[in-house]
């Protein structure tokens, strides 16, 4: 049993595709840490498909992150506000693995391209803020 606690970096493999088979697993991405109401703001991680469209704001490569193997992007377009218990009670039922956080420099890109992806929903863009510029 593993317990995992939402922060701003974490990231988690989740089960996806079809409920027929849910072997293709994704990781999804936390923006922030919980707000007042408890929410976080999360993205999922994909892989590049040859001669189908994704999002090119932000490319991830193989050796970004421990779970990166192949090209990838953030598909902004599912961000997502939620509430992080069903995530957590995931992976205490093991449905869900705690993976590698981001590094900061990684992060930087991903969570910038909240505000500069065409795709981000605005419930996203008006629920996070920019992380502040380096000086």
């Amino acid at each position: 049993m593993t317990i995992w606690i939402p922060r701003t970096q974490s990231t988690i493999l989740f089960p996806s595709g079809p409920a027929s088979d849910r072997s293709k697993p994704h990781l999804l991405i936390v923006l922030n840490t919980p707000n007042e109401n408890g929410d976080i703001a999360v993205v999922p991680l994909c892989s590049v498909k040859a001669r189908i469209y994704f999002d090119p704001t932000c490319r991830l490569y193989n050796g970004d992150h421990e779970f990166i193997r192949h090209d990838s992007y953030i598909e902004y377009r599912f961000s997502k506000i939620m509430n992080p218990q069903p995530i957590i009670q995931g992976c205490l039922d093991e449905v869900y693995k705690p993976k590698a956080s981001l590094d900061a420099i990684l992060f930087a890109r991903v969570h910038a391209g909240i505000f500069t992806s065409q795709h981000t929903p605005n419930m996203i863009k008006d629920f996070l803020k920019p992380l502040p510029q380096p000086k």
